[in-house]
């Protein structure tokens, strides 16, 4: 998959509420990705803990918030898409963290079950709900 094809907002993708999780059933074959807000002060910084299970790949996405990526758990990658033709791999595993900017496209793919905190500044409105 190149990295710019289905470019979506994140408030686009299809998600179900339980019990304080948010999940994102991305496909029918594969386990769905689980958010847990940690915290949301009013909107200024949004704390969430992630799971995105072996062999899933958040799709590719944007939105408008700087976002910090750190791993504690796991294997895998962030993919930054530049507006040229290149995409930018950042490995993901235990103490590694990716800075997202505003507006870059980017997606997350596990290798093995990958634990992840994304913190948002300011938080996106209404992130995870």
């Amino acid at each position: 998959m190149s990295g710019f094809d289905n470019i979506i907002r994140l408030e686009e993708l299809t998600r179900q509420f339980e019990e304080g999780t948010t999940i994102f059933h991305l496909d029918k074959e594969l386990p769905p990705v689980k958010l847990w807000t940690l915290w949301n002060r009013h909107e200024r910084v949004a704390v969430v803990r992630s799971v995105v299970p072996a062999g899933v790949t958040f799709p590719t996405h944007l939105h408008e918030e700087t976002e910090f990526i750190i791993c504690y758990d796991g294997v895998g990658t962030c993919t930054i898409i530049d507006d040229g033709p290149s995409e930018i791999l950042h490995p993901l595993h235990a103490g590694v963290s990716v800075k997202i900017l505003p507006g870059q496209k980017h997606r997350i793919t596990a290798f093995q079950d990958l634990w992840v905190i994304a913190i948002t500044i300011p938080a996106s409105p209404g992130f995870p709900e």
